[in-house]
């Protein structure tokens, strides 16, 4: 289904505004002419660009030079920003791509300036729609998931973010992941229906219909559709009215009522021709092209198509190009010109790998073989039908199928679970009010009351809650720190002692009172061999790490005391140095003991010892 260009509008309109009536126009033209050059001149000139961008784009564009040209004079910042931004939606809307990035990328370095993150995110929107537009739809999901962080801050921006939902929700159906993209499109309408924004539900409802139209539901997508068509004419919303008329002539053409189908594309055509929107031309082209090579008239049918092709490479639009060439080379296949259709197929694979257009991808290799199959070609066109129907597997499942329908199941419920609730608080309201008693009151207040208290208590233990943790959290840090601090003091200690039991040794080697620096000695290894220091270690070891030594006794029972105190110390992160030091043996010693440890518990040599040790 060509529904690419609607996704793209639709986010366009809905964050650059739209005009409700003409009335909104004379009022506001009405203030432009009274009011004197300062900032709310400037507001009232982004309105009247806001209000004539899909109705008069050529006005909309000079409005936006005067915007830019009179915040310029006021050194007014907030206003310069806003008329790039502006201008970068009139290049976008032109399908001048290049243009738009530039103006966008002005804007966005003000707003950027100004710290203005509700204004950084509406130019993000626009900068995601045009990687949309190029095809470049997974670098446009980056850029929304960003917006969706920056629309939920406090206060919630409940009307962008569903926004960003309906266009989210149209970019993964492009990927031809239908449940997230009904999942988005679900969270759009739920948000659009508390606002009671209509307009902005019918864009959603323009994202259903081309899920409708993925799933085959051929009906239900021309009734979405047209409910969105009756609201994009009761606000005079051109660029939407031309979009919408294109899908549901494109829906009938694949009901295979073809004359139903060209009078809607018929009028499409005029309407996009009057506002000179080249992306909905060039898909209604397309579209008369497929109905032409239906009816066999295939002069037709090339000429429309070869124009589509024409405006889509123009404009940057990779995945409507793609889609043109796979049309194209069908009717060469419907006129036995295969050898003709080939190439259209070739280069429609490459741009769909690029983009990662899974469906256009699809298309093109079922199709590509049955040209090889004209061509008597049968093991080639085997293998392509081999790709088609590995991809469809991939897209069309029985389960992602009956998951899409579960979500929308799950939609239609609420939402008359919703208008039964209201109902019921409507008739229970009225019963109120008949009654009118004191006793009602009575009964509210002390109900309000009630709950007030069990909230209060509720907030009071949640709040001593807090303070137990963060109590038991200090306390931990300083266990940890007192252990931290006493395993280095031990190592510290014997390293102390060490060389001062060397140098008594020096010594004695250099004097006669051999006795007394032999008692000196035995002292310090007496000292040396203390375990007074090791137990308070342990003591506070035991405190931080509670269940380490129970761990390590039930996993590994063999463990003797002393590989417990290396795995103790392994526990700590200290080095090898360190270990050895409080240890009172030489590093190689500790070599050695790890070596016998890691026999004992058994693990092997590319195993880590610290890994294992850490993890009990």
């Amino acid at each position: 289904m060509k529904v690419f260009l609607i996704i793209i509008l639709l986010a366009l309109k809905s964050f650059y505004g739209f005009s409700q009536n003409d009335k909104k126009i004379d009022s506001l033209l009405s203030e432009y002419k009274t009011k004197p050059n300062d900032t709310s001149k400037v507001s009232t000139i982004a309105h009247l660009f806001n209000s004539l961008l899909y109705q008069d784009i050529i006005a909309a564009k000079k409005y936006a030079y005067e915007e830019l040209s009179l915040s310029k004079k006021l050194d007014h910042e907030k206003g310069i920003a806003l008329a790039y931004y502006h201008l970068g939606v009139y290049n976008n809307n032109i399908d001048e791509i290049d243009s738009a990035k530039f103006f966008y990328s002005k804007s966005l370095k003000i707003y950027q300036r100004l710290n203005d993150d509700k204004s950084k995110a509406n130019v993000n929107h626009g900068l995601a729609i045009l990687e949309y537009s190029i095809g470049n739809l997974k670098s446009a999901l980056n850029i929304l998931d960003e917006n969706i962080i920056l629309y939920s801050k406090k206060p919630m921006d409940s009307s962008n973010l569903a926004t960003t939902y309906t266009l989210k929700g149209g970019i993964y159906r492009q990927l031809g992941k239908y449940k997230t993209a009904l999942n988005e499109c679900v969270n759009a309408l739920r948000i659009y229906e508390k606002l009671n924004e209509e307009i902005r539900k019918a864009d959603a409802l323009g994202v259903l219909a081309s899920l409708e139209f993925s799933l085959e539901n051929y009906n239900k997508s021309i009734n979405y559709n047209t409910e969105a068509l009756e609201i994009y004419k009761k606000y005079n919303d051109k660029q939407y009215t031309a979009q919408a008329l294109n899908d549901i002539g494109n829906t009938y053409f694949y009901l295979n009522k073809y004359d139903e189908a060209l009078i809607a594309l018929n009028e499409s055509l005029k309407i996009s021709e009057k506002i000179n929107s080249k992306d909905i031309k060039a898909t209604v082209l397309g579209n008369i092209g497929k109905i032409y090579t239906k009816q066999n008239k295939f002069e037709k049918a090339i000429k429309f198509l070869n124009e589509s092709i024409s405006i889509t490479k123009k404009t940057g639009n990779k995945y409507k190009t793609s889609e043109s060439l796979n049309d194209l080379g069908i009717l060469f296949n419907a006129m036995n010109k295969p050898y003709k259709a080939l190439p259209l197929f070739d280069e429609s694979i490459s741009i769909s790998k690029k983009i990662d257009a899974k469906l256009n991808l699809r298309i093109s290799y079922f199709n590509k073989s049955e040209a090889f199959s004209k061509l008597n070609k049968n093991k080639i066109a085997l293998n392509e039908y081999k790709k088609f129907t590995e991809l469809s597997d991939s897209i069309f499942n029985k389960s992602k199928s009956n998951q899409i329908e579960e979500l929308r199941t799950i939609y239609e419920t609420e939402k008359k679970e919703q208008q039964i609730s209201l109902q019921n608080k409507e008739i229970e309201i009225l019963k109120q009010k008949e009654k009118n008693s004191n006793l009602q009151r009575l009964l509210l207040g002390i109900g309000l009351l009630l709950t007030l208290i069990v909230i209060y208590s509720i907030y009071q233990t949640l709040k001593r809650n807090k303070l137990e943790k963060e109590k038991i959290t200090n306390e931990l840090a300083f266990k940890k720190k007192e252990l931290t601090t006493h395993a280095l003091h031990l190592a510290k200690k014997n390293e102390l002692l060490d060389d001062l039991k060397q140098k008594a040794k020096a010594f004695k080697d250099s004097d006669d009172t051999k006795n007394g620096y032999q008692q000196l000695i035995k002292s310090i290894n007496f000292d040396l061999k203390d375990d007074n220091n090791w137990e308070n270690f342990s003591k506070y070891f035991q405190e931080v790490h509670k269940d380490f030594n129970f761990n390590v006794k039930q996993k590994f029972p063999d463990v003797t005391t002393n590989e417990l105190r290396l795995m103790s110390l392994l526990k700590m992160n200290l080095s090898s140095k360190e270990i050895a030091n409080i240890l009172n043996i030489s590093p190689d010693g500790v070599k050695k003991a790890r070596y016998r440890l890691r026999k004992k518990i058994n693990i092997t040599s590319e195993e880590s010892l610290e890994d294992l040790v850490l993890s009990l």
